[in-house]
């Protein structure tokens, strides 16, 4: 069965909110967003894309407390801008459902272009995402040893 994806034409897209661990700002977040979006599931081998926090309905704070990610910084946005700042360099946002035991709400976001999941993050798809993320430092920062 393939991994369910969020509709997106059900979701207020200026209201839900998308949460990434790390620095979209940083002077590699091109590279590290394209690194990470080769990544493979093992639990959801169908799907490709970045690792996100997403629950229709939660709050920027509730979605920091879930992740408790050891990164000095996090990446946010509404859909609706990430939906718009693609659609500008011609893709359209999938979010794929991707649930762990750790964190219930992760989510792989994902870029198509003429309804084709893209393999790896196309340059002007990563700095359409880059542009469209505010960066906040992280206040339940989780110091792992």
């Amino acid at each position: 069965m393939p991994t369910p994806i969020v509709d997106l034409t059900r979701v207020s897209i200026l209201a839900e909110i998308v949460l990434r661990a790390g620095n979209a700002q940083s002077s590699n977040a091109r590279h590290d967003l394209q690194r990470a979006y080769t990544g493979f599931d093992a639990q959801y081998p169908d799907t490709i894309g970045l690792s996100v926090l997403f629950r229709e309905g939660a709050s920027l704070d509730e979605l920091a407390r879930e992740g408790a990610f050891p990164h000095a910084k996090l990446s946010f946005t509404i859909i609706g801008r990430i939906v718009n700042a693609l659609a500008a360099v011609g893709y359209n946002l999938v979010l794929y459902i991707t649930p762990d035991s750790i964190l219930p709400d992760h989510h792989s976001l994902a870029v198509a272009q003429h309804g084709i999941v893209q393999a790896t993050l196309p340059d002007d798809a990563a700095d359409a995402l880059i542009h469209s993320l505010n960066v906040v430092d992280n206040p339940y920062r989780a110091r792992h040893p």
